[in-house]
């Protein structure tokens, strides 16, 4: 069976192209976009870098200093002329472990140039993950602010990895970005070309996944990956004025810097993801597009900083990285009703969006429709055949995008993929006759309770209606003759109070098998991985220690 589906965006709001999609035998395909792109990622950047060399592409909110594109070109040729004098070429691997500020931008773009490989770790990074991503992935070349300096640097030394390091700011014994861009002349930077990428499919980048569930996976992107995943962004000249919180070993990070970069868009650099402060800025700045993790969604919705502040400037507000609070979602649309929100669900493994809300969705629980150049299926769990509409499988993905496999782990590459290439999502879900997509939660987090099987997300859901709950996780605790019972771990608006019970009955609302009957944990704060996820392999260990009769 074939059919058609096309939908056409809002004229007002012309954020989104017209979204066409075909459903055939039950494989959901998104319209096929030309990807021939003529130039390679270095000549790339740097073409739109020249094109309007007086355009601001950034201002940092907390200095009130901004960076235009001329001189964003400046600086990352004359690092690319350092690196390259220092022997940084094709194929070695070039890290950026920073927080966000005026210079994030300047290795990413040089390592660009040079035909080298991209990376980027969290300046969270703590001394075990920094040791096995040494010993993986050996760095020739780490640029890194200076409160992660000593932690990368003591890693190395017990790894044995030669590295040359350079800091943004200042340290005592480490090289720094400004004085290596100082030593490189005007005449070098004029006769400056980047290198010719020899093969497409050469490695480009290499991103860490989110690492909810055990230690970030490093998946590997060929420069023609890359270029498809940046394809669709180009020459659209939207000027918008942006503002994102995600550094740059988020993919949603690296995606948005380039989104900006060739969408001759402003970036508004900020530090402070609070609610107050962000409206602030947004009223400030006249922001038109946002993107925020659901944490932070929650904390808008439910904060009264909103009706303090002009926001009418907004024209989306985007989300991603986990299931976002319907709730909440439904509370800020009512209060910011002029802007889309737009849940973009993707994964690092697919380098980019693979769904995403429109004002089409009839649902705030879907993910929206598939994006161009992709394609999905479900499969069945038992049977591992091609589900119909309605019925709940595995989500599985495909597109000349997807990652190439994983750095280093031809083993764990197998199992991301089935024997047909598709890549496997981990998460169930389900799609409408009308081509929607409906994510219900990952399958390896569902609670065994006898005989059911149980949605962490949908309890999690429910405990959101409580207005003071601003975070919850709900993960499984064994139990001897049930096999597991949920708990739930809950952070509430400081000074509020919530009786566990409330929750709890919340939760029976579901039915009788849903209830959390391994009890509320309330936390001041729940734990979290690098890319700002729960970390929910954390609150398991946590779990374990706790017993019911």
């Amino acid at each position: 069976m074939t059919f058609v589906v096309k939908i056409m965006t809002e004229q007002n709001n012309r954020i989104f192209a017209s979204l066409d999609f075909v459903i055939e035998n039950n494989i959901i395909k998104g319209v096929q976009e030309p990807t021939n792109v003529p130039f390679f990622t270095g000549e790339l950047i740097l073409q739109f870098l020249r094109n309007k060399p007086d355009h601001v592409g950034q201002i940092e909110v907390e200095t009130g200093k901004q960076s235009t594109y001329a001189e964003m070109e400046d600086k990352s040729v004359r690092c690319a002329l350092w690196m390259k004098k220092h022997g940084i070429g094709n194929g070695d691997v070039v890290v950026t472990c920073s927080h966000n500020h005026l210079d994030t931008y300047v290795p990413v773009f040089a390592t660009f140039y040079l035909g080298a490989v991209y990376n980027a770790w969290s300046p969270d990074t703590n001394l075990d993950l920094a040791r096995y991503l040494m010993k993986l992935l050996t760095p020739k070349l780490v640029f890194v602010c200076e409160g992660a300096a000593n932690v990368l640097q003591q890693a190395a030394k017990l790894e044995n990895i030669e590295t040359e390091f350079v800091v943004f700011a200042s340290h005592s014994n480490l090289r720094c970005l400004n004085n290596i861009i100082k030593e490189q002349s005007k005449d070098e930077v004029k006769r400056f070309i980047p290198e010719r990428i020899r093969n497409p499919e050469e490695l480009a980048a290499i991103i860490l996944s989110s690492g909810t569930t055990g230690i970030p996976k490093p998946a590997m992107f060929s420069h023609k990956s890359f270029l498809i995943n940046v394809y669709k962004r180009l020459y659209n000249k939207s000027n918008y004025v942006r503002m994102w919180y995600a550094t740059l070993n988020w993919l949603s990070g690296i995606a948005l810097t380039f989104t900006t970069l060739f969408n001759y868009d402003t970036r508004i650099i900020h530090m402070t993801p609070d609610a107050e402060e962000t409206c602030r800025v947004i009223e400030k700045y006249k922001v038109s597009i946002v993107f925020f993790i659901p944490s932070i969604i929650t904390y808008l919705a439910k904060s009264n900083a909103i009706d303090k502040y002009d926001l009418s400037s907004l024209k989306s507000v985007m989300f991603g990285g986990a299931q976002p609070n319907r709730t909440a979602l439904k509370i800020l649309q009512k209060r910011i009703p002029n802007a889309a929100l737009n849940h973009a669900y993707g994964m690092t493994e697919f380098g980019r969006s693979i769904a995403c809300q429109y004002r089409q969705c009839k649902s705030y629980e879907s993910i929206g429709f598939v994006v161009s150049n992709t394609e999905m299926k479900v499969v069945s769990l038992k049977s591992g055949k091609i589900l119909g509409p309605h019925a709940i499988g595995e989500l599985r993905f495909k597109s000349r995008s997807m990652m190439l496999g994983y750095f280093g782990n031809l083993e764990a590459t197998k199992q991301a993929f089935d024997k047909e290439g598709w890549l496997r999502s981990g998460d169930l879900g389900y799609y409408n006759e009308h081509g929607e997509i409906f994510l219900l939660d990952r399958v390896n987090e569902l609670i065994k309770y006898k005989n059911h099987l149980l949605s962490p997300n949908e309890i999690e859901q429910a405990l959101m209606i409580n207005p003071a709950v601003t975070e919850v996780a709900v993960v499984p605790i064994s139990h001897k003759k049930d096999g597991e019972w949920p708990i739930a771990f809950v952070k509430i608006i400081p000074g509020s109070k919530v009786p566990g019970r409330d929750l709890i009955k919340l939760s029976s609302v579901l039915g009788e098998e849903k209830k959390l009957r391994g009890g509320i944990v309330f936390l001041d704060d729940l734990p979290k991985v690098t890319s700002a996820k729960i970390a929910r392999h954390e609150l398991k260990r946590v779990a374990k220690n706790i017993t019911h009769a």
